[in-house]
């Protein structure tokens, strides 16, 4: 979109939303007090950010000071698909996937380019330069590769095989069976192995989420009862209403005002014992998911239970 913009308005363009990133990031580096101690795995996705931040910046500027594209250097377009990766978590699980299934679907498609391969030396042999097919459509090894490779995708099935068919009805075989071979069979078993694998790795991925979010729990916990004078009894409710402090903090956590706070520590302490043991803090991620609405039960007035009601919330009900 930017390359339709002016000569100076898309360098311009470019620059004031790499400034708002920017911006993100400096506001993200005070939140985490990332320049002192930015512990984790976010460090280094932190400072590819900011690498590629740079760099697109400063591509940014020097088309700007040319006067000229939004881009100057080949390099920046690699960095804007990198800003995309170290903002979008979603795209970089999908990644993941990609590469737990990359494995075993590279060796079936071996074996599918080792049949392309094959059937191609075959074509070149049969269909020799003599004939019109073989002038034409396989006249060399690689053009015979070539033209199998789409035949697999059936893009120019029946072209293919036109001129040999014309001649000799028996040609149509040797199209079949690698249309059968490779198009039915073996695209199917690409298919499975996809299917199977993305699904295997999904539950992986899944099941190491759910182990970093128990020992996350775990960690914050034991911080939590580190504070606590209550001989590992479990979390008060002060402290509670200091963990949701420093969550409302955090924009990824919707803000919980003082009645959502007391409602999610009353969701959280099941036993009534005014404190939150180690199992009922497991559960803290999925109360903070609850939405909390105010409901007026009140009845209608003009119903019969309303005036029921009235009657006997009347003073004069207890004389």
């Amino acid at each position: 979109g930017l390359s339709r913009l002016g000569p100076g308005a898309a360098p311009a363009a470019a620059g004031a939303l790499l400034g708002g990133l920017v911006a993100e990031a400096a506001l993200e580096a005070v939140a985490r007090d990332a320049l002192a101690d930015f512990r984790g795995a976010g460090r280094p996705l932190f400072a590819w950010r900011c690498g590629a931040l740079a760099l697109c910046a400063a591509d940014a500027a020097a088309a700007f000071c040319a006067g000229g594209a939004a881009s100057l250097t080949p390099a920046s377009a690699l960095c804007r698909c990198l800003l995309v990766l170290t903002h979008d978590r979603n795209v970089r699980t999908q990644l993941r996937l990609i590469a737990r299934v990359a494995p075993d679907v590279l060796s079936v498609l071996a074996l599918l380019g080792c049949v392309v391969l094959l059937y191609a030396w075959f074509a070149t042999l049969i269909f020799q330069n003599e004939t019109a097919e073989g002038r034409e459509v396989f006249p060399t090894y690689g053009a015979s590769v070539w033209q199998l490779f789409i035949l697999v995708t059936t893009s120019n099935f029946p072209d293919v095989m036109q001129r040999a068919y014309a001649k000799n009805r028996a040609t149509f075989l040797f199209f079949a069976l690698f249309l059968v071979l490779c198009l039915w069979f073996l695209l199917n078993v690409v298919l499975a192995v996809v299917s199977d694998g993305y699904t295997t790795s999904t539950a992986a991925e899944a099941a190491l989420a759910a182990a970093s979010k128990r020992r996350n729990l775990d960690d914050a916990y034991d911080i939590l009862l580190s504070l606590e004078r209550r001989d590992g009894r479990g979390v008060s409710r002060d402290a509670m209403a200091r963990l949701f402090g420093e969550l409302n903090a955090t924009a990824s956590v919707p803000h919980l005002d003082g009645d959502a706070q007391a409602l999610v520590f009353a969701v959280l302490d099941h036993d009534g014992s005014m404190a939150v043991d180690k199992a009922e803090f497991e559960l803290l991620v999925d109360a903070l998911k609850l939405r909390f609405v105010r409901v007026d039960d009140r009845p209608d007035a003009s119903s019969l239970r309303g005036r029921v009601a009235a009657v006997v919330g009347d003073a004069r009900f207890d004389r």
